[in-house]
């Protein structure tokens, strides 16, 4: 008998099995706890902190003195100045070495001991008080002033602090209105004065009636477009800078005819068109 043949199997070649991925960690949730007392903050340390320079007092206060706009001028129990901001030379003509120890009357007419103990005694339940006068620089000339009159600490002593303010262009103003008012006041024909959208700033009686009103505040409101709305052309023209000059043939509720003719000049100030002037004349 043959012996039997081996019978030969194929190897079977064995892979390694593949590692895991790893997944990725979650973010892990942390819970306070509120058992626990929360740390303390550190102290900032000297460098941390920001480095501010103290203002000296004195310092300060000139400075304040030196930006007001108003001449200030401290004096003392007397009436005498004795210490001042930088606009008393401008205005006055007066440096501060000038000014010291000077009366103050030499400055403010008639503002005497007298008046300054007045003032002191109407301070006592006041803050402050306004006064007119008239102030004298060191050339002579003299302006129209507010003064406005109040009390300063300084020291022991309590002094009078005034705050002098030119007020010479506006009352000149009030006083040129007030004149040219009166004079339009017996004119007999209407006249005004209109800003340059038309509004009547300044205006007679004849343009109240013409309006049909009675108060002249109320007529402030009212525009030349509704006095005259058939000339606003008119109007227009004296704005841009040009002399008018317009007759009109109109006709009166009886049936009667006349002639009214319109006059425009423009207001300037300077080469500035800031106005318009008008009247209106009957035939």
């Amino acid at each position: 008998m043959e012996a039997p043949r081996a019978v030969l199997k194929p190897v079977v070649e064995l892979k390694p099995a593949p590692e895991p991925k790893p997944e990725p960690a979650k973010p892990g949730i942390r819970i306070a706890d509120r058992s626990s007392v929360a740390p303390e903050k550190p102290e900032p340390i000297a460098a941390d902190k920001p480095s501010l320079q103290r203002v000296d007092p004195k310092a300060l206060f000139y400075q304040l003195m030196n930006a007001l706009y108003d001449v200030i001028l401290v004096l003392d129990d007397q009436g005498h100045v004795i210490d001042c901001n930088v606009r008393a030379e401008s205005v006055f003509g007066y440096s501060s070495d000038d000014v010291w120890n000077m009366p103050i009357e030499k400055i403010v007419h008639g503002m005497n001991t007298r008046m300054i103990g007045l003032l002191r005694r109407n301070l006592a339940n006041k803050q402050h008080i306004l006064i007119d006068a008239r102030c004298f620089r060191s050339n002579g000339t003299s302006f129209l002033a507010e003064v406005g009159v109040s009390t300063i600490q300084l020291t022991r002593s309590e002094c009078v602090v005034f705050a002098i303010r030119n007020v010479e262009k506006r009352k000149n103003s009030s006083e040129e209105l007030r004149k040219l008012r009166a004079t339009l006041e017996v004119v007999p024909y209407p006249a005004f004065a209109c800003n340059l959208h038309g509004e009547f700033e300044v205006l007679n009686p004849p343009v109240l009636a013409m309006l049909g009103m009675t108060d002249e505040m109320e007529a402030h409101k009212k525009h030349f477009s509704e006095l005259l709305p058939d000339l606003v052309e008119c109007f227009q023209a004296a704005v841009r800078g040009e002399t008018v000059s317009e007759k009109r043939q109109m006709t009166r509720s009886d049936g009667s005819a006349y002639t009214m003719e319109l006059r425009l000049r423009p207001l300037r100030t300077g080469q500035e068109i800031n106005g318009v002037a008008g009247t209106i004349l009957f035939s």
